[in-house]
């Protein structure tokens, strides 16, 4: 499937134009990750959003007797990192690549940008510095389950 094509199944970015896709398409960054190595830890801060294109992901976070706890795996069409992105808040788990697989990492910036141009549909912006827009969990809440099997595939701790 084309990069472009892709996109346009993510409900995310539904409602975008061919040539708003064809701009975000040409903006992201493609990677390709090994099984067993990170996309993000805990540790850093969340200043890109990363689209799982092929492959699993796992969200894990580590107790303080050591011990790891799986929160979420992750698959194709699903979001990493967005309630991180919305609130400027620091990755709270870890994301591990299960076995080999690809993702378009999306900066902060370039979302921000596209959010400018296309508004929620009570006009407020998809992305800005701080707390999530006012009504965000109910409009994209929506959005997102249209791809997704279970509520926490967009919104849980990522």
């Amino acid at each position: 499937m084309l990069r472009m094509d892709f996109l346009s199944t993510i409900p995310l970015f539904k409602g975008l134009s061919d040539r708003e896709l064809e701009a975000l398409s040409q903006s992201a960054v493609e990677r390709r990750y090994l099984p067993g190595q990170y996309l993000i830890n805990d540790t850093e801060s969340s200043e890109r959003l990363f689209l799982i294109w092929e492959g699993r992901v796992k969200l894990t976070k580590s107790s303080f007797s050591g011990k790891e706890q799986t929160l979420q795996i992750y698959g194709p069409g699903d979001l990493v990192g967005l309630f991180s992105l919305f609130t400027g808040s620091s990755f709270p788990a870890a994301a591990i690549a299960l076995c080999a697989c690809k993702a378009l990492i999306f900066p902060r910036i370039l979302l921000e940008r596209s959010a400018e141009k296309n508004p929620l549909p009570d006009g407020q912006p998809l992305l800005r510095t701080g707390s999530p827009p006012v009504g965000m969990h109910s409009h994209r809440r929506d959005a997102c389950l249209e791809g997704n099997t279970s509520e926490t595939g967009c919104f849980s701790a990522a």
